[in-house]
């Protein structure tokens, strides 16, 4: 940082610490300061010129203010899971929101309401509590918010929709330092916008969800099965596509080394031996491991939680595939993600890395008309997660460009598959789960703006031509000088 960098985050520190009520300013070299930084993503962090750990809406409206009156880059931290970057910021102000965390349920209206520094477990364990349940994440150690405002799929999806579709109200903190409700009835444009584009916006403070009977246990685990028996997989992810009816949501995982084998997630929201019949083609393939059982809704969440642990280099690529799977298509993934990992540096010693499918009842998603909110991906394919691991950062480049080759591979077997089956798809779902992060550009690839974020794919890729233009004029409306910068590069409307 140059000089006047120096001065301006130096003037800023004061003014914070003589302004905020109760939240704390943490500097480089402070008690908590790189617990604050870590990410999910190694490669992610950043050292914040400084951090201001905020306990209400009000300090993080000041810190805005702030970080705008000195012009210095500002961040906002929640969950920390996401693998591009854009709640971290390399000598601005970090906005942690993490201290923000309380849950508190209404039992009669059967809906919680949530800190936006909250994490899933903290929901699921307090809904669970009184026998109820939301749609959440199926990482319990997630923030609510990136995944809420992203659209978010969870284990009870397939009755009940995304976790944005579930979503009441919201508390949004703007620009200019207003603290404002967004919901259907107060400010219904802010709220379209912000499900499905919330980061763009401003800070989401608060969160209200519908919350859904639940108070009997589930049945939910995890199977690793041979690579050699990936025709068999294949037939049952369509199979199960064809038969799922709304009580069951399972991921399936092509590992590589060292796991070398299929990581299938099961959830049924249902009885053991009702949840043991429907997946019986997968218990019979003689997984080398079987931990499924009847557990509490909310140890669902926290089943892959080991699988998953911070401090890896590792990004997450969304793609997807429609119906059926083809046995060629799993092939030709299966050799490119055991090359990918046989090109790598010291590839013996790094974790593995996955293509994932994610499989819920698409049609209760898309009783949702499209038009709702922002979010674009209602239709009848399927999410494919691409989970890439790796150590030297030499390979930066190398891990980016595998990415990339295998989005369009992806693309290209939507393609086919439509073509030879026909399909009901509807090509205003745009086929990235834009929680998956994307394609790094730079947004000075968008027409008038010079601000250097824009960390993912193109906001077009993610929203489609109708919705980017109306979200460009609410960006005018609600961030005319876009603050919001570091997630999708959503252009401000001219007036």
């Amino acid at each position: 940082m140059h000089s006047n960098g120096h001065n301006a985050i130096n003037s800023a520190i004061v003014e914070l610490q003589e302004t905020l009520h109760d939240s704390k300013v943490l500097t480089p070299g402070s008690i908590d300061y790189d617990n604050c930084l870590k990410r999910w993503a190694l490669q992610a962090q950043k050292p914040a010129g400084a951090v201001v750990k905020a306990t209400s809406a009000e300090d993080v409206a000041i810190a805005l203010k702030v970080a705008q009156k000195y012009g210095i880059q500002m961040a906002v931290g929640g969950g920390g899971h996401g693998t591009n970057g854009s709640s971290s910021t390399d000598g601005g102000i970090l906005i942690d929101i993490t201290p923000m965390n309380k849950v508190t349920v209404d039992i009669e209206k059967k809906t919680a309401t949530a800190g936006g520094g909250a994490r899933w477990e903290e929901v699921d364990v307090g809904l669970g509590e009184v026998g109820l349940a939301a749609v959440g994440g199926r990482v319990n150690n997630t923030g609510i918010g990136g995944l809420t405002l992203g659209g978010g799929y969870g284990w009870l999806s397939s009755k009940y929709g995304l976790v944005v579709d579930n979503l009441l109200s919201t508390e949004v903190v703007l620009a200019d330092g207003r603290i404002v409700t967004a919901s259907s009835r107060k400010n219904p444009d802010l709220f379209w916008a912000i499900r499905g584009a919330g980061q763009c916006f401003g800070v989401t403070t608060q969160f209200l969800y519908q919350a859904h009977d639940l108070a009997y246990p589930v049945w939910a685990g995890q199977l690793i099965i041979k690579h050699d028996k990936y025709k068999a997989v294949v037939d049952f992810i369509n199979e199960f596509l064809a038969k799922v009816d709304g009580e069951a949501s399972m991921t399936c995982a092509c590992a590589t080394a060292p796991i070398s084998g299929f990581i299938c997630s099961l959830f049924y929201n249902g009885p053991q031996h009702k949840a043991e019949q429907f997946y019986a083609p997968l218990l019979a393939l003689e997984p080398v491991s079987n931990t499924t059982r009847v557990m509490p809704y909310c140890e669902v969440n926290a089943m892959t939680n080991k699988q998953v642990p911070w401090g890896s280099n590792r990004i997450l690529r969304g793609t997807s595939f429609v119906p059926p799977l083809s046995v060629e298509f799993m092939e030709t993934m299966m050799d490119t993600i055991k090359n990918y990992r046989a090109n790598l540096i010291d590839n013996e010693t790094l974790p593995p890395s996955t293509f994932m499918f994610e499989l819920s009842d698409n049609r209760v998603i898309q009783k949702v008309p499209h038009e709702a909110m922002s979010f674009a991906n209602r239709g009848p394919q399927c999410h494919i997660m691409l989970f890439l691991q790796w150590g030297s950062r030499e390979q930066d480049g190398y891990v980016r460009e595998t990415a990339t080759r295998i989005s369009h591979m992806c693309e290209a077997e939507v393609k086919r598959t439509v073509k030879i089956h026909g399909s009901a798809y509807d090509s205003r779902a745009v086929g990235q789960y834009g929680n998956y992060d994307g394609k790094i550009i730079s947004l000075a690839t968008i027409k008038g703006s010079n601000r250097n974020a824009g960390l993912l794919a193109p906001a077009i890729d993610i929203f489609g031509a109708e919705k980017l233009e109306k979200l460009s004029v609410l960006k005018a409306k609600f961030d005319p000088t876009n603050v919001f910068c570091t997630s999708y590069a959503i252009p401000v409307a001219k007036a």
